[in-house]
């Protein structure tokens, strides 16, 4: 993957970094339980570490969008109704979120 700009991500790569919030937990627990290859520890275990870099940076409102709608799987309209937004400000912030990802994991430079 060539490193570029959030706007030049393709869809399946924001899909790929929607499911890393979506499985936090469980690449977690698949980690602890041991027995995986050593590929996939290592770039698992340098995924979460970049999460655990970005997420407490995060707002606690791109922090509320994040856990409604990719942990407890909300609606855009049910999380613009919590963060008292509109659904296209809550799919903003959330890209803040997916775009702080990139930016750790090397993927875009801003």
């Amino acid at each position: 993957m060539s490193i570029k700009t959030f706007s030049q991500l393709e869809g399946c790569e924001i899909e790929l970094l929607e499911s890393y919030w979506i499985n936090r937990k469980k690449i977690r627990e698949e980690l602890q339980a041991g027995n995986k290859p050593k590929e996939f520890v290592e770039y698992h275990e340098k995924l979460l570490a970049a999460m655990n870099v970005v997420y407490p940076k995060m707002s606690e409102e791109i922090r509320t969008v994040i856990n409604m709608r990719y942990r407890d799987r909300d609606s855009w309209a049910e999380i613009a109704d919590e963060i008292y937004s509109t659904i296209a400000r809550t799919k903003e912030l959330a890209n803040v979120a997916l775009r702080e990802l990139a930016i750790q994991l090397g993927w875009i430079y801003f």
